[in-house]
């Protein structure tokens, strides 16, 4: 019984001395006694990535451009031993008749197309063509067979008639010399009057799918006036 009653005093002089304190004023605390260390700030730390650059590649791809030029197959004639044969070359599309006699002029083509061939045509010629009604009219220089063999003369009426009747739109063909009409060759070696006109049908004895022609001269008086108009 004493033991408990000791130990009952005991627990009432301890409870008393941890109560609150009777006093009403709040003590401030000193905040230099800051054991803690709760007045410390701590400043907020931001990590920032690492900025990465890539560098963007440009990759400029070359386009081959082709050109395509337009262009027509036209039927030249050249002469083939004493006849005459046709070959196909390519001119600029839809070629006026000054082009292809302009072509015409420049003889056979190089390599295996123009390979035996060859034009009675001086290369040199002002031979200039209009066309009116479908009918071609040639204007030939003077002068222009005095370097012509008398046999070639209506072999170059036949490179010229055949090559312009096989364009679109032509029809009949005739000549003049110097402006003024004049008398022509024709594939059988004779001829026609001054500014008369001949046709593709003239000259078909000329062609080498043909029976090769008689050679036949022309008289003296005939090459003159074909010559002179």
């Amino acid at each position: 019984m004493r033991r408990l009653l000791w130990l009952t005093a005991s627990m009432v002089v301890a409870t008393a001395s941890c109560g609150l304190p009777n006093s009403n004023n709040f003590v401030a605390t000193n905040h230099n006694d800051d054991r803690f260390g709760l007045s410390q700030t701590t400043a907020a730390t931001t990590t920032t990535a690492p900025t990465t650059t890539i560098d963007a590649t440009t990759t400029t791809i070359e386009q081959a451009t082709t050109t395509t030029i337009a262009s027509d197959l036209v039927e030249l004639f050249f002469i083939t031993s004493r006849q005459l044969t046709n070959i196909s070359t390519p001119l600029p599309r839809s070629p006026t008749l000054s082009q292809v006699v302009a072509a015409l002029l420049q003889g056979p083509p190089s390599g295996d197309l123009g390979a035996g061939l060859r034009t009675a045509l001086p290369s040199l010629a002002q031979i200039t063509v209009t066309s009116e009604a479908g009918i071609a009219t040639v204007d030939l220089p003077p002068g222009v067979f005095d370097a012509v063999e008398p046999n070639d003369q209506r072999l170059v009426f036949g490179q010229i008639v055949l090559t312009l009747t096989g364009r679109p739109g032509v029809g009949p063909v005739r000549f003049t010399l110097a402006g003024e009409p004049t008398r022509v060759f024709r594939g059988d070696g004779s001829l026609t009057k001054p500014g008369e006109e001949v046709s593709r049908d003239d000259y078909v004895t000329l062609l080498s799918n043909s029976p090769e022609p008689p050679t036949i001269a022309p008289r003296s008086t005939d090459t003159s006036s074909t010559s002179a108009g």
